[in-house]
């Protein structure tokens, strides 16, 4: 789904998969609100998504895809449970991040870095 007019989405209580490529290209994309229920990320499922700063994954969440939000410019995570090593995809938060390593390590909690470019994350 590639749309320039798409701002904010709420993915409803109910929905267990945000699948492959859902929002893909969305580039004016800046508010995702993922109700409790969510399973899994899919590949790709965000990635591109430029106006996107910030993400809350609910502690439901067991898997997240490659690439799903590689292309954002996030800035904060915040992670409500914890997700296994092998339930990242390649790539999950762009090449070379190390968020899925420092969530690993931290588990809860937010973690932020300044800017896109730097693949550098910290918890709070």
């Amino acid at each position: 789904m590639e749309s320039n007019n798409l701002t904010s989405v709420t993915i409803a209580a109910g929905v267990t998969t945000i699948g492959l490529q859902a929002f893909e290209n969305c580039f004016n994309l800046t508010s995702v609100t993922i109700a409790a229920g969510v399973k899994t990320i899919g590949d790709m499922a965000f990635v591109s998504c430029g106006s996107l700063t910030s993400i809350t994954i609910p502690a439901t969440v067991e898997s997240i895809g490659n690439q799903a939000f590689d292309g954002c410019n996030l800035t904060s995570v915040t992670f409500n449970g914890t997700i296994a090593s092998s339930s990242f995809g390649n790539n999950a938060f762009g090449y070379g991040s190390d968020l899925p390593a420092k969530h690993l390590a931290g588990g809860i909690g937010t973690y932020t870095r300044p800017d896109m470019n730097s693949q550098t994350w910290t918890k709070l």
